[in-house]
């Protein structure tokens, strides 16, 4: 019969390392400090060439590190602002409406969430033209025609009905739609009147 050796395997240092790393943190991360200065007051010249080699030989290794990380980190915050859209819809749609008014360089007033709520409530949550699921919000007067970005300009709509409507006078739209409704119409109106 054959002598069997049974070997063990190494044991896994890396968890002590990292333990006493961690108690011994301040006292490397100093010795570093003063080993870095020493050669940076002998010869800062020769540091900083020795640093430039040292970067040239590791360039592609940290390239690829550095890429890894800012996707990782555009991966996250594409996460975080999806979930606070989702967290934050009726905000986001208000920032948006903001933006394009600003950019169009139309009259604004702020909108808050709360006074937006009301209007939805208002329209029942409904689109203010055809009485469908609110989906967006549109300016009643459109900004590409000076339309100001205030709540009194303000209707929920659906996406059709906004998309449909774009960029043209409210009023001539809706009375050629076939689901114009006088009801409605009269509370855009009215809405309009709060116009500054």
């Amino acid at each position: 019969m054959a002598n069997l050796t049974i070997s063990r395997p190494a044991p896994d240092r890396s968890l002590e390392k990292k333990d006493w790393y961690q108690r011994n943190r301040e006292r490397i991360l100093s010795r570093a400090k003063e080993r870095y200065h020493q050669k940076l007051t002998a010869d800062p010249v020769g540091l900083r060439k020795e640093q430039h080699r040292r970067h040239n030989e590791n360039r592609q290794r940290i390239n690829a590190r550095q890429r890894a990380r800012r996707a990782l980190r555009s991966e996250q915050r594409k996460l975080e602002a999806r979930e606070w859209r989702r967290e934050n819809r009726e905000l986001s749609k208000l920032i948006s409406a903001q933006y394009k008014a600003k950019r169009l360089e139309c009259a604004f007033v702020p909108v808050a969430v709360e006074d937006w709520e009301n209007t939805l409530a208002a329209f029942s949550r409904a689109c203010a033209y055809c009485a469908g699921p609110y989906e967006q919000m549109d300016h009643v007067l459109p900004l590409e025609r000076g339309g100001p970005h205030c709540l009194a300009n303000l209707v929920p709509s659906c996406r059709r009905c906004n998309s449909s409507k774009h960029a043209h006078f409210w009023f001539d739209w809706y009375a050629a739609q076939t689901f114009f409704n006088q009801i409605r119409c009269g509370q855009i109106v009215t809405l309009l009147e709060g116009l500054p």
